[in-house]
């Protein structure tokens, strides 16, 4: 089949002549196109190199953390911490209170404390050669002077109630370096003359404050140093 000739010919109108290398189903390319192409080269080239590594990461191998078995939960390490302290706790506890003398002073007096009276927490105390860092707290009513450890010490330290009758007041001195000779307050009971128990002086001047008159701080002690 022949199909017909087109219109331009039919009428005898010569074509345009055809540029050399030009090819009308594709556009030319221009010299700033190029350019821009050349110019854009470098950063192409970049980003390429980094989506490799960024692969070539993602396609390594994660490395396998090893785990270390325990013999028990840990969810169960404070209920364990807390069953280790109270197995060792208690025990050395209770033998800090015979070593000091504080539980013979316990059953000689016992506790009878109501809950009335003024209280403060004290400084650090000497109960023979035994320091408590912590301290006790003394609470002063009209009939005694009682004197407990924390929750923490109350192990071997059952709580005390002296009456004012049975305490005297005296100067006294740190025994050991590096606070030696610093001024204390020396009570000194009835039924345990020989028991030393050292008290801050700010501790002792709150003590007689409290007592209502039925305490005093007298002169130097020149007993035994306690034992």
């Amino acid at each position: 089949m022949i199909s017909p000739l087109p219109s331009a010919r039919r009428a005898g109108v010569p074509s345009a002549p055809r540029a050399r290398g030009s090819d009308p189903a594709r556009p030319g390319v221009s010299v700033r196109a190029v350019a821009r192409a050349i110019a854009l080269a470098p950063a192409a080239i970049s980003v390429g190199l980094l989506g490799a590594v960024v692969q070539a990461e993602a396609q390594a191998p994660t490395p396998v953390r090893r785990e270390i078995a325990l013999p028990f939960d840990v969810r169960y390490l404070p209920l364990f911490a807390i069953g280790m302290g109270a197995i060792v706790g208690v025990p050395a506890t209770v033998g800090i209170g015979r070593r000091s003398g504080w539980r013979h002073l316990a059953e000689r007096y016992p506790d009878r404390s109501t809950g009335c009276g003024r209280s403060f927490r004290s400084g650090q105390i000497v109960v023979r050669t035994t320091l408590y860092r912590m301290g006790v707290r003394f609470t002063m009513d009209e009939a005694y002077l009682h004197v407990a450890m924390s929750a923490l010490a109350r192990p071997g330290h059952a709580p005390l109630s002296i009456p004012w009758s049975d305490i005297d007041a005296s100067r006294d001195e740190w025994p050991w370096f590096p606070f030696k000779g610093e001024p204390m307050v020396r009570l000194t009971l009835a039924a345990h003359r020989d028991l030393r128990i050292l008290i801050k002086v700010r501790d002792a001047e709150r003590i007689v404050a409290g007592s209502g008159g039925r305490l005093a701080v007298g002169g130097r002690t020149e007993g035994r140093e306690g034992s």
